[in-house]
């Protein structure tokens, strides 16, 4: 079929238009299982639970303003902002632990550097130092790195982190280097200190952090206000984990600029913001304006699983959408699934940002949309430009320059089981992508995937099938739908057919081979 043809293009084409993009075959954070989910070993998905040692060994406070160790053999306890200055470096040794709880957060300012490089099998955790069943959100505030690369707020090199932090960020170096981040938990953080706007500290937040940082394998859990914050910057990173978060998953602001790629927003239907809680949140800046450099980070292969899915509890009201771009951004979401929001799957808001949307600098490419209220959405105040309803969002998200596609559950996704907080599985499930399917159809000429079908039924084709037509009829032997196959593969939308048995037929003239399809919902 040619929109699946075409999937596969161009998802190499972003990829080596983009830099640092790897090239996939499939949409979501996952690759098809039986692959191993990049998530185990290191994540905990249950840490209420867990039993962490005492922190009776190094009680941390105030500066740390030269080289520092912290080892595994000790467990430490943060006191207070407890900052690394004067160009030092903090070393973090794998499979440390580091408990804290109140008004404290580990700030490694600019032109120092963190140094936390865990394994998969060794992860550096910092973690609430309340006793297991007793944690909970914001328990401590999380961690803040400033860096010297560029954003767009007024003040320029003095321009100041949000909350009480004393610290600056900013500068003309978008290749900084702040350290590096790897296999690290953040677990129960994120404060808003205060109810005036602008005192918040998040999971982890990043201030004008450049791309010389080294930012993999972290999971912030249970955070009482965003997972992620990046504030300007060019970092890049890659294999994020936003679980359970009160706030936003993914928030972008003032000019930030990287390439983040495989990630995962897994939502508690039970816990929102009042402040409206997305998948993705991103401004070019509070006000909006086009200020330099613009909001136009990348995020690909990308899971938003949100708080609606059957047989789940109601979600709560203060839940929003799976991503809400505003404000002159030009967010890009690229080959990525975003389900089960209660407002939109993505909103589109304000004229300068329907602009972008329109001369392409803002890109919603290749993703997989379901179960959401409203699935593609214009917000009710934009002054609109060439877009000028919800309906034209939709048209422009799944044009043949787009590729997007919907579907009307969560289960459409076809993953494992992301419903889960024990252990969730967000692969997609064996045999779903395009890849697997042609591979199977080599030898069994004709595969239908998923097979029962919901919503969408996509087929892959023997070679000596390509160019074929396809046709399927129902029980009573009626056609109700049919259509030339673009290559070695179809696709059609089934959401308004019937459950029962269906018959699909295959043609090229000289053959032909025919399959029972069951639609199932």
């Amino acid at each position: 079929m040619k929109k699946i043809t075409l999937l596969l293009s161009s998802i190499a084409v972003y990829s080596s238009t983009i830099g640092q993009i790897v090239p996939t075959s499939y949409r979501g954070a996952f690759e098809p299982a039986p692959a191993e989910a990049w998530t185990n070993g290191w994540t905990n998905f249950t840490p209420a639970l867990t039993t962490y040692p005492s922190t009776n060994t190094e009680i941390l406070a105030g500066d740390i303003t030269s080289d520092q160790t912290w080892t595994k053999n000790k467990v430490y306890e943060l006191k207070g902002y407890v900052f690394v200055k004067n160009g030092a470096t903090l070393t973090i040794e794998a499979g440390t632990i580091i408990r804290s709880s109140g008004k404290c957060a580990l700030v490694i300012t600019r032109g120092s550097k963190i140094n936390a490089a865990g394994t998969k099998d060794a992860p550096i955790v910092f973690t609430s130092n309340k006793p297991a069943l007793q944690r909970t959100y914001g328990d401590w505030a999380g961690i803040v790195l400033c860096g010297a690369a560029q954003h767009n707020l007024p003040l320029g090199v003095n321009a100041t982190v949000e909350g009480d932090i004393v610290a600056n960020h900013g500068g003309s170096d978008d290749d900084d280097n702040s350290g590096v981040l790897q296999y690290v938990r953040i677990e129960f953080p994120g404060q808003a200190l205060s109810s005036a706007s602008n005192s918040e500290i998040n999971g982890l937040s990043l201030y004008s952090v450049g791309r010389g940082t080294v930012i993999d394998h972290i999971q912030v859990s249970y955070s009482g206000d965003d997972s992620y914050e990046w504030f300007g910057g060019a970092a890049n990173a890659k294999y994020l984990i936003a679980y359970r978060g009160q706030d936003d998953d993914f928030d972008t602001d003032n000019g930030f600029r990287g390439l983040v790629q495989f990630g995962v927003g897994h939502r508690d239907p039970a816990k929102a913001d009042a402040s409206g809680s997305n998948g993705f949140e991103s401004d070019n800046n509070a006000q909006g304006t086009s200020a330099l450099p613009q909001t136009a980070a990348t995020f690909s292969n990308f899971t938003i699983v949100g708080p609606v899915y059957n047989g789940g509890p109601a979600a709560a009201a203060d839940f929003k959408r799976a991503a809400h771009v505003r404000r002159n951004s030009s967010l890009r979401i690229l080959n990525s699934i975003l389900l089960g929001y209660t407002d939109a799957g993505l909103l589109l808001d304000g004229r300068k940002t329907i602009a972008n949307a329109v001369n392409g600098t803002l890109m919603f490419k290749n993703n997989f949309v379901a179960n959401n209220t409203t699935n593609f959405k214009l917000a009710a105040t934009s002054d609109t430009l060439g877009i000028t309803s919800s309906t034209d969002v939709e048209n422009w998200a799944l044009n043949s320059t787009n590729l997007n596609e919907k579907g009307s559950t969560s289960e459409s996704a076809n993953l494992v089981n992301p419903f889960t907080f024990v252990n969730p599985d967000y692969r997609l499930s064996q045999s779903t992508g395009i890849e697997d399917a042609l591979s199977l159809a080599s030898t069994e000429k004709i595969v239908l995937f998923p097979n029962p079908a919901t919503d969408n039924l996509q087929i892959a084709l023997n070679s000596e099938y390509a160019n074929a037509t396809v046709t399927v009829q129902n029980a009573m032997g009626m056609t109700v739908a049919s259509s030339k196959a673009f290559g070695e593969s179809v696709k059609f939308d089934v959401s308004g057919f019937a459950n029962g048995l269906y018959i699909v037929s295959v043609s090229n003239g000289g053959n032909s081979i025919s399959k029972t399809l069951l639609i199932n919902r």
